[in-house]
């Protein structure tokens, strides 16, 4: 057995880094003008942020940015391919000296020059760079400016004038046109097109403004379709383009933002009051949950924000039909097209790395609270109670208000002048003996000694001395031992050590089950009582006390010692597909051949339920099963076995997961028409396919006749054969396949198929109950 642990958490490659500020530039478009000096700020920090003292050497360069594309004709149908072509080239360089963790760069570019410009600064002693790319050009020709060059021919690029909004906040968007050109501007998110508008545009940059509403939040798309003039000749780009933008939008009103109003140090064993309020005073309902942070680390457990899931970004969700290309072509060629912008990129939360646990291990406390109401402008108060416990916990909150959402988060110390800690293993064994560790913490420094003793009850007695005196060692541990026995019954036992210094008190109670180490015997009698007559028998015990029953099962037919295999067969569904469907299938007949407690039938209804919700990870797209979940080598067997087990659930009156049962009879009837025999496995998976197809009312006489012609058949393919002619009826040709077969199973026979001596019967079986 292994485990596997994953944790994010922040690495700093480099002894120290760069980091560079350029000018905010024109505020209408952000741009640098040409004939100026502008100054780049640069600073150097270390790993936490601050400012390093010492020099560091900075090389500092500038890089133009082009971008050139263009047109060209090579087929004999004279189509027109568009191609482009980026390149940089260096303008200024120097190496310069920070002061105290500053420095100040200034760049210059002169007309006519104009264009996007790229500043990388490094650090020559750790090697770390950084960069960003300014647009510099002239101040009466601003409007030319384009935050990234074009990917195709008939992209549009636009921008906003913001990266996110709130709710009534004026959008503005900023996109190329020429004059007298069309543009249609529409707004659409996962709800559905919210607005679209036809404006007119002029040469240079437009401006399209709309106000940002509650119903485009989280994102909204911005979708423009740009249709120049046909005869325009202010560029040679095609007559139409589009573009795609992602505008994030926030409703403060989606916030909630709890407080938690409590003290940073509880102390173990004692209540304590915490009040939970809103900070603008909004209404909400929470929940309150206190956890032990070690067992939070296990799994690096966050606070959970439902914000965040409930105001995720939305994906594009559109399909756009575009059939401009096949009806205009204002270059007379075909144009190359663009794929629509997804807009569901992968979300990925960087887990905060966790200080290692220095306490060693306690009994968790995890308490959970509410649903709770706060009224607006008010606070609640909720008293807890503090176990036996040392360590930290975290305090957490989640609370929602229709369609508002927020969580809050405090870690709190729990802190004991007097710790006692007992260390036992989880069970023991008949006249086990144990010598059993305790470990006694301080922290408070006027405890010197202290009395510690233990007090067992069950079927376990203290073999040495049940009290002892020890000096306490101030903010540490010192550990003590006492002897254990394990007595002859089996049982729970109870283990109570108690430590007392002065007024402080503290105690442990740990329970520990004593087994007997021999494995489960079984003694079954059987007994024939004729009709009219009695019958009397006297019990011995078997075994050791506390550790026998008897059960009595009465039946019309030869007994099945049903009782023996009923608590194995109740079981959980888990394991590989195999595994779950064969833990499951029995237990849609147990009822039938058992009275079972009320408990135990509900149990096996909770199972049966499970095991069909779990069968979903593991059909894959084409209808199949695989043996893992989310793989996608579908197993053949298995898949007709999964259908048996579906079939005969949905027979008992279970209800399937939806489109399951009809992914899964499209797959085996296109599995069934394709077959190629491979051998005997083979040939008995076809059989068994067509039976269970035949079960489901889905006949395959093609491929079940194609089957029966085969002169080299398997006999074990010939059980659910003929089980499937059976089910149509056609029991002559079932009764004729079956007269001449002895098939003789042997070890290993079926083994690629899980196969086994009793499962060849148990087909065997139902084959002769269908004719």
């Amino acid at each position: 057995e292994f485990s596997i642990d994953q944790s994010t958490f922040n690495y700093c490659p480099y002894s120290s880094f760069v980091g560079l500020l350029t000018p905010q530039g024109d505020k209408d478009y952000g741009i640098l003008f040409t004939d100026q000096n502008h100054r780049i700020d640069i600073v150097t920090v270390n790993p936490q942020g601050q400012l390093l003292q010492q020099s560091h050497r900075i090389d500092c360069r500038l890089y133009k940015l082009d971008w050139r594309w263009w047109w060209d004709q090579s087929d004999e149908y004279f189509n027109l391919n568009y191609n482009a072509q980026s390149y940089f080239k260096l303008v200024m360089a120097d190496t310069l000296h920070t002061n105290q963790g500053h420095l100040e760069w200034n760049i210059r570019i002169n007309k006519p020059e104009w264009g996007r410009y790229l500043i990388i600064v490094k650090d020559l002693e750790s090697h770390h760079s950084a960069g960003k790319i300014v647009y510099i050009d002239w101040p009466e020709w601003r409007s030319r400016q384009v935050t990234e060059h074009e990917q195709a021919s008939t992209q549009l690029i636009f921008t906003s004038d913001k990266e996110k909004y709130n709710v009534n906040d004026q959008i503005v968007l900023s996109f190329p046109g020429s004059n007298n050109g069309r543009a249609l501007i529409s707004l659409e998110n996962s709800k559905g097109i919210i607005q679209y508008q036809w404006v007119k545009t002029v040469a240079g940059v437009n401006t399209y403004q709309f106000k940002a509403t509650a119903d485009m939040s989280p994102n909204v798309y911005a979708h423009i379709t740009l249709i120049q003039p046909y005869m325009q000749k202010e560029n040679d780009k095609p007559i139409r383009l589009y573009g795609i933008q992602r505008i994030n939008i926030e409703n403060p009103q989606s916030h909630l933002n709890p407080n938690i109003t409590m003290p940073n140090n509880l102390k173990a064993e004692n209540k304590y009051t915490l009040s939970i309020s809103e900070k603008q005073g909004k209404e909400m309902y929470y929940t309150l949950a206190i956890v032990d942070e070690g067992l939070l680390s296990l799994t690096h457990f966050k606070t959970p924000n439902p914000w965040e899931y409930f105001y995720a970004k939305e994906a594009y969700l559109f399909s756009q039909w575009d059939l401009y290309d096949y009806i205009i072509q204002g270059l007379a060629g075909k144009l190359m097209n663009i794929i629509t912008i997804g807009g569901d990129e992968a979300l990925k939360e960087a887990l905060d790395a966790i200080e290692a646990q220095k306490a060693k291990r306690f009994k968790p406390m995890v308490i959970f609270m509410g649903p709770f109401h706060l009224k607006a402008g008010s606070k609640n108060n909720h008293t807890i109670e503090i176990p036996n416990y040392m360590g930290e916990v975290r305090v957490m909150v989640v609370a929602r208000n229709q369609n508002a959402y927020g969580n809050a988060e405090k870690s709190v110390k729990v802190i004991k002048p007097l710790m006692v800690m007992p260390s036992l293993p989880r069970v023991l064994s008949s006249e086990d003996k144990l010598i059993m560790p305790v470990a006694v913490f301080s922290n408070d420094k006027n405890l010197q000694k202290a009395q510690v003793s233990v007090k067992v009850t069950g079927p376990v007695s203290i073999s040495g001395k049940n009290n002892q005196e020890i000096t306490l060692k101030y903010n540490g541990d010192k550990t003590i031992y006492f002897d254990l026995l394990a007595q002859k019954t089996s049982g729970m036992a109870t283990i109570e050590v108690t430590a007392i210094s002065g007024t402080e008190k503290s105690s442990s109670t740990t329970q520990i089950y004593v087994r007997n180490p021999n494995p489960y015997t079984t003694q079954t009698q059987s007994y024939l009582i004729e009709s009219g007559k009695s019958f009397s028998y006297s019990i011995l015990p078997l075994g050791i006390k506390g550790t026998n029953f008897n059960t009595l099962e009465i039946s019309a037919i030869p007994p099945l010692n049903l009782e023996k295999h009923i608590d194995y067969l109740i079981g959980y569904p888990h394991g590989c597909l195999e595994q779950t469907v064969s833990k499951a299938f029995p237990q849609l007949y147990l009822s039938q051949l058992a009275d079972l407690a009320p408990s135990k039938t509900k149990d096996i209804e909770n199972n049966i339920k499970i095991a069909l919700q779990k069968l979903q990870k593991f059909q894959t797209y084409q209808g199949g099963f695989s043996y893992w979940p989310g793989d996608q080598n579908i197993d053949d067997w298995v898949t007709s076995y999964t259908g048996h087990f579906l079939l005969e659930a949905q027979k008992a009156g279970y209800t399937l997961p939806a489109g399951m049962l009809n992914k899964w009879k499209n797959y085996q009837k296109q599995a069934a028409q394709k077959w190629i025999d491979k051998g005997p496995s083979s040939q008995y998976v076809q059989a068994y396919r067509l039976f269970i197809l035949a079960m489901a009312g889905q006949n395959e006489m093609g491929a079940m006749n194609r089957l029966l012609q085969n002169n080299n058949l398997s006999a074990f393919a010939c059980y659910p054969l003929a089980a499937a002619y059976a089910y149509q009826g056609k029991s002559s040709i079932a009764n004729k396949l079956l007269t001449s077969i002895k098939p003789i199973y042997q070890p290993h026979m079926f083994e690629d198929i899980y196969g086994s001596d009793m499962r060849e019967k148990a087909l065997a079986a139902i084959t002769y109950s269908k004719l």
